[in-house]
């Protein structure tokens, strides 16, 4: 429990730009993405999202961390990236970029393109 307390307040952390705590919560939020850390629940409470995660044991990965494919299609969306053009510059078809994600987003228990932004804004390297 202690450290699945200290995950979420990690990874709440990581929404506080001014939090002092950047680069920690960062970590944080890429372990969540590549599958380092497995999201156990997810708490919308009085305007605020609490994510509760458990850290992997070194060397296994959660198999709901996002694919290399997925993780660049989110980072075009969070950029406003329409889904013709992130297939555009990705070489893919428009249903592969709509595919990938519909399952990113699902993986991080997101319903729409806003909340992924609010989620993501800044965290994800640009695809190249």
């Amino acid at each position: 429990m202690e450290a699945l307390s200290r995950a979420a307040t990690c990874i709440d952390g990581a929404r506080a730009q001014r939090s002092g705590r950047d680069a920690e919560a960062l970590e944080a939020w890429e372990g969540l993405v590549d599958g380092r850390w497995s999201l156990v629940e997810r708490i919308d409470t009085d305007g605020k999202r609490f994510l509760v995660a458990l850290e992997n044991p070194p060397g296994v990965r959660d198999p709901r961390g996002l694919t290399d494919a997925e993780r660049s299609v989110v980072a075009l969306a969070v950029q406003g990236q329409a889904d013709k053009l992130a297939a555009y510059h990705l070489g893919v078809s428009e249903g592969t970029v709509s595919s990938h994600l519909t399952r990113a987003m699902q993986k991080l228990r997101v319903r729409n393109r806003i909340e992924l932004v609010r989620l993501l804004a800044g965290r994800l390297a640009q695809p190249t």
